[in-house]
């Protein structure tokens, strides 16, 4: 190209082979700044790029004006004194030897029919090279008034070629290639362009300015309109962020510049910041690799990235010698899997910086959008809506958080904006980079979605973003504060680090990571200004730890002597304290060894209802917490009712639901064999329990699952799920209690409620519960029927004592009936 005319974004259009070329885009109609710092329309910049390339009769051709010529170019036939003329329908005009193009006066009273025949003239004879630009090309395929001759012409043309060299070229103003194509599908009488138009290589882009570009635009307003620069050494950073700007032509740039010089405004990367003109990402200088190594936690994600990174240069490079016969670059589409805050977002921002700066993309913006985005409410404007967004992602980065909503909820609509994204990413692969992201398990149920999407998405292309450490998300915490302006006292640090150590341990898969750390700081921020009321010299102290966290902060626990002191103070039971001390003294063992870290086991309880199985849980709970086998130790009690829900797909989330709760301790499932006793194909117990398994698996070491329930029942309910079998140990025995034990637990209750039992109340008490035992058979109670009991001897002293008398049983408040 003429050093005058050359503009960078139009250095890729390459007019060889094919007889016609397209060109489309949102800046078809913008200006063009060359070196010079003169603007030049699209016409005086291709008709540069043509002569360029060896075209010596270039003609244009409008809906207005059929056929002219810009001047300057070289003519067709020869006359004396060395000067060329074109003879025909545009007449007889001498041309000048200007360096650059100026627009000609139209040919007056030229038919439509005559032009096509002309332009066929020009496009089929041989000699001069000759090229045949269409500058408002939608009109005139659509609007000319014959038709059906430049149909039949432009078929011709493609059918059967053109001299050799010659070229069509065709100036459309459609946004995208798919709105092209759309465009000339509709016009149904051109089939052989349609298909033509469908080939690989046969359009060109036309695009925002690169910062080559916006740094001559930047020049060409302080030249001319007066413009100050306040910051020499960042102008080169400036042009660049303006460049990444999508959807901002260089004359939008003009008139905004112009706009800074009216207002004797200084140009600078802060002014354009401030006025919301670029991306501020890396307005201090820094690359994009070197603010990735300031994230927190990510030396992963920077080691692929590198890796990535040099294969991209290796691939340029052997392209470069020759020696690479590959059709097509590898895949640059890449998957961020892994949970909230961990910086997937900020990474996908560094991406399109990368990817700008190795030449895979021209601007490297990037768009973030979530499904919701891209899915319309609206019947049949799915499609529509993501081509909208993924229009405004070309040339850089479009990122999809949370992708694996596409597939979820609105399955149909999701699809048709998968199957869109998979078309743009396959005609727009030269200038589109998708990055998707999503929790692990949910990612890959995405991938899964369409056979297209692993292809694109290739398992090399998949980083992984672990959860932060605590380190890592107090050095997080920390620096946010610094950022408040904010320091903190020992104390305050120590108590800070053992919360963010609490927030790890207790995670699950939403935990905000980085986030949640920024949420904490803010949190700390406000309940220290509340306290310090304007004292801004005053650091944050414990006191300043909202209520909220102090769940998570160390606590004395009773020694572990003194929980199993508890234990065998319970009533009977002998055979559940063998067990749990059994249990406990081989949890300890294998601690010592050190193997591998100890889990929190699952235990089933076995025996009739009232025999202290819910107690026992209780104390389970506590004991595994004061081992270190459970952070906070406290029991989530359930049945079937809070886990199974009666309608289809609620079950699942519901089971999820109890398991969230009980995280970090224990979760006792009562009369849990009523879950599979059901054999109805519309009973939702086993999804119950097929959940369950799921979550016990997924969350090991973070859960004690207690099952409680009768001994044969619990048998049959184990029996019928080996994956639950597998995970739970030997059953703890909970046996009937006998008559003393009944007794003493009546003692007990009656002693804790402030009253005595009597002698003669005892042996009467001893003898209903005798009757009630033998009556009831296996329904019996056992420590509920005596709670029952209490509660009836409770109402006759009620009805008999007066004033201050004894609180004592007597044997007549103790029924004679046992209904």
């Amino acid at each position: 190209m003429s050093s005058a005319a050359a503009v960078e974004r139009l250095h890729g259009l390459r007019v060889a082979g094919d007889p016609m070329i397209f060109l489309y885009g949102r800046c078809v109609d913008d200006v063009f700044v060359g070196h010079d710092l003169t603007d030049r329309g699209i016409q005086e910049t291709l008709w540069a790029i043509l002569r360029d390339q060896g075209f010596t009769e270039i003609v244009f051709s409008s809906l207005r004006q059929p056929l002219y010529r810009l001047g300057g170019a070289p003519e067709t036939t020869q006359a004396g004194g060395g000067m060329r003329f074109f003879r025909g329908p545009m007449g007889d005009r001498v041309l000048t030897s200007r360096p650059e193009p100026e627009p000609e006066r139209p040919a007056a009273g030229l038919s439509d029919h005559f032009a096509v025949m002309t332009m066929n003239h020009l496009m089929r004879r041989t000699g001069p090279r000759t090229a045949v630009v269409l500058t408002q090309a939608e009109e005139q395929l659509r609007y000319i008034a014959d038709q059906r001759s430049l149909a039949g012409t432009v078929a011709e043309w493609l059918e059967y070629g053109t001299a050799p060299g010659n070229v069509c070229v065709l100036l459309f103003r459609r946004h995208t290639l798919d709105e092209l194509r759309d465009f000339v599908r509709g016009l149904h009488g051109l089939p052989r362009l349609e298909t033509f138009l469908a080939g690989p290589d046969a359009a060109y882009a036309v695009t925002e300015p690169d910062e080559h570009e916006t740094g001559r635009i930047i020049q060409q307003a302080r030249l001319r309109r007066g413009l100050t620069v306040g910051d020499w050494p960042g102008l080169p950073a400036a042009a660049r962020a303006m460049a990444r700007m999508p959807g901002v032509r260089a004359r939008d740039w003009q008139y905004r510049l112009g706009e800074l010089a009216a207002g004797k405004v200084a140009l600078t990367g802060a002014e354009l910041g401030r006025r919301r003109w670029i991306d501020t990402t890396g307005a201090d200088g820094r690359t994009a690799w070197e603010r990735l190594d300031r994230l927190v936690g990510l030396a992963g994600v920077r080691a692929h990235l590198e890796g990535l990174r040099w294969a991209i240069v290796a691939e340029n490079e052997l392209r470069t010698a020759g020696r690479s016969a590959a059709t097509e670059p590898v895949s640059r589409h890449l998957v961020f899997r892994g949970p909230p805050g961990t910086g997937k977002t900020t990474v996908a921002r560094l991406v399109g910086e990368m990817y700008r700066d190795l030449g895979v993309l021209r601007r490297g913006h990037v768009v973030e959008v979530q499904a919701k985005d891209l899915i319309s409410p609206y019947v049949g404007d799915t499609p529509h809506r993501t081509d909208d967004v993924i229009t405004s992602a070309l040339d850089g980065v479009l990122f999809i958080d949370e992708a694996h909503q596409l597939t979820g909820q609105n399955e149909r609509r999701g699809g048709e904006a998968v199957g869109r994204l998979l078309t743009r990413m396959e005609n727009d692969r030269d200038r589109l980079v998708v990055v998707v992201a999503g929790y692990p398990g949910r990612i890959e149920e995405f991938l899964d979605s369409d056979p297209g999407l692993p292809r694109r998405f290739p398992p090399g292309n998949i980083i992984d973003f672990p959860d932060l450490s605590p380190p890592e998300l107090a050095e997080v915490l920390f620096a946010a504060l610094r950022d408040f302006g904010l320091t903190w006292t020992p104390e305050a640090e120590t108590q800070l680090f053992e919360v963010v150590t609490g927030l790890y341990e207790t995670r699950d898969e939403t935990f905000g990571n980085a986030g949640r750390m920024r949420l904490l700081a803010d949190e700390l921020r406000t309940s220290w200004a509340v306290r310090v009321r304007g004292a801004i010299d005053e650091p944050v102290t414990a006191e300043d730890l909202p209520a909220v966290y102090a769940g998570h902060l160390r606590r004395a626990t009773p020694p572990l002597a003194d929980l199993l002191s508890e234990l065998d103070a319970l009533v009977g039971l002998d055979e559940v304290k063998t067990v749990v001390r059994r249990l406990v003294d081989r949890i300890r063992l294998r601690g010592r060894t050190g193997a591998e870290p100890v889990a929190a086991p699952h235990l089933l309880f076995v025996g009739p209802p009232g025999t202290g199985k819910t107690t026992v849980a209780r104390l389970v709970g506590r004991i595994f917490h004061a081992m270190g086998l459970l952070r906070r130790g406290h029991v989530v009690e359930v049945t079937r009712n809070d886990l199974v829900a009666e309608w289809i797909g609620r079950t699942g989330p519901r089971t999820e639901k109890a398991v969230r709760d009980a995280l970090d301790g224990v979760l006792f499932i009562d009369e849990a064999y009523a879950l599979t006793r059901s054999d109805s194909s519309r009973d939702f117990g086993r999804e119950a329990v097929d959940t369950l398994n799921r979550e016990m698996e997924r969350w090991r070491g973070r859960l004690t699952v207690i099952a409680a329930g009768y001994p044969d029942l619990m048998a049959e309910f184990v029996r019928r799920n080996p994956g639950l079998r597998s995970r739970f140990g030997e059953p703890v025995p909970f046996h009937s209690y006998d008559v003393p034990a009944l007794l003493e637990i009546l003692r007990r209750q009656s002693a804790a409620e402030g009253y005595t039992l009597s002698a003669a109340a005892a042996t009467k008490a001893g003898q209903w519960l005798d009757t009630a035992k033998t009556k009831q058979g296996p329904d019996f109670g056992n420590g509920r029927t005596v709670r029952l009991l209490l509660e009836r001897m409770e109402a006759r002293m009620a009805a008999r004592i007066t004033g201050d008398a004894a609180l004592v049983f007597e044997a007549g408040d103790v029924p004679d009936d046992h209904d």
